[in-house]
């Protein structure tokens, strides 16, 4: 059985590497809109890492589907609005397993 804890931590580090790399990729006034969302989404990230190295399973098949759904957008995404986007939708999906 697949361990999708940690399968959906590494999407998620992919996706935020990718994130971070399309920020650096930005001229100085796009970042200034973009860095928000994207330390939102580290943040929930660390959040949610911390979280699933407790004991259990947390994580569900499907979340992990949404979960490379979600990496797949960003990895398609063509302009900043698509990127703000997706961090979005990462910062959320980590949220979403916190109390």
């Amino acid at each position: 059985m697949p361990d999708n804890d940690s399968e959906t931590l590494k999407l998620l580090g992919y996706a935020l590497g990718d994130l971070q790399d399309r920020y650096r990729e930005m001229p100085p006034h796009e970042r200034a809109e973009f860095r928000p969302k994207l330390d939102e989404a580290f943040e929930a990230y660390q959040n949610l890492r911390i979280l699933l190295l407790s004991p259990g399973d947390i994580i569900t098949a499907a979340d992990l589907d949404q979960m490379k759904a979600i990496g797949d957008e960003i990895s398609a995404a063509a302009d900043k609005q698509s990127l703000i986007s997706g961090a979005i939708k990462l910062a959320g999906f980590a949220r979403g397993f916190i109390i």
